[in-house]
């Protein structure tokens, strides 16, 4: 499966390649295996800090475990590296109305 797929990449030499990081991350989400998935996008924002993407990949996680604060956090620190990225912008808007409903 593909994080088998990544997981051999990594171990063949990608130990310094945040985009195989990010992509494996993101089959832990879809997996709903989110420890794992928060380890990924964490190595992958260690490795790549200057890359919005990775900032993205751990507001995905936090808030899929429903860490709101985390994952607005991770959304706002990914927008001052890469302002234009609409998909932590996206991110944003996703955690303020998870925000609103759980005020409700």
């Amino acid at each position: 499966d593909a994080v088998d797929f990544y997981t051999r990449a990594i171990s063949a030499g990608g130990l310094l390649n945040h985009v195989l990081f990010s992509n494996r991350c993101a089959c832990f989400v879809a997996l709903e295996e989110y420890d794992s998935a928060l380890i990924d996008a964490n190595k992958c924002v260690a490795l790549k800090p200057d890359w919005g993407k990775g900032y993205g990949r751990q507001g995905e996680v936090h808030l899929a475990k429903g860490d709101l604060d985390k994952a607005e956090a991770a959304y706002k620190k990914g927008l001052t590296v890469e302002p234009a990225l609409g998909l932590l912008a996206t991110g944003v808007a996703e955690v303020t109305k998870a925000q609103e409903l759980t005020k409700a």
